[in-house]
This record gives C-alpha cells, sequence and structure tokens, in this order.
C-alpha cells in the first residue's frame, strides 16, 4: 500500500488531466489535442517510473510528502497543456 498510494493515484490524475486537455481542444483546427497525445505517451510512464523510483528509495518519508511531490510532477505536463490551450487564439 505504501507503494500503491504515491504511484497510481498520480497516475490516474495525470490521465484525467490529459484527457481534459483532448477533451477541451476538441476542434476548431487546435494541434494542442494533438500533442497533448504524444506529451501522454512519453510522460505518463517516465512520471510514473520516477515516482515509484522515489516511493522506492524514500520508503521513511511521510505519505503526505510523497503524495505532494507525486501529484506537482504529474500536474505539470498538463497544466502548461491547458494553459498553451488558453493562450493559443492569441498566439
Amino acid at each position: 500500500m505504501r507503494f500503491f498510494i504515491p504511484v497510481f493515484l498520480p497516475f490516474l490524475l495525470q490521465i484525467l488531466g490529459f484527457v481534459l486537455v483532448i477533451a477541451v481542444s476538441r476542434g476548431g483546427g487546435s494541434f494542442v489535442g494533438l500533442l497533448a497525445l504524444s506529451a501522454a505517451a512519453v510522460t505518463v510512464p517516465i512520471v510514473t517510473l520516477l515516482n515509484w523510483i522515489r516511493a522506492y528509495q524514500k520508503p521513511l518519508l511521510p505519505i503526505i510528502q510523497l503524495m505532494g511531490r507525486a501529484l506537482l510532477l504529474a500536474l505539470v505536463v498538463p497544466v502548461l497543456l491547458l494553459i498553451l490551450r488558453v493562450a493559443e487564439p492569441y498566439l
């Protein structure tokens, strides 16, 4: 259970973030959805592996600290893509 929470929950949240970006950019000639698909294919496995390594190497860290850093790492790319989607019409 120690590895399940800081690895699986950020994984799910990251997947939901990418689904949100893809749903928001659907139609209208936006390329952010395509960028989100390719970014998800690369970043989801990498971030999940990094979260698992961190949870494995730091067994004495409280679960809250592990979760905070894992969530922050998991949401960086989806949030940047949402910002890009909002700024896209002005570029």
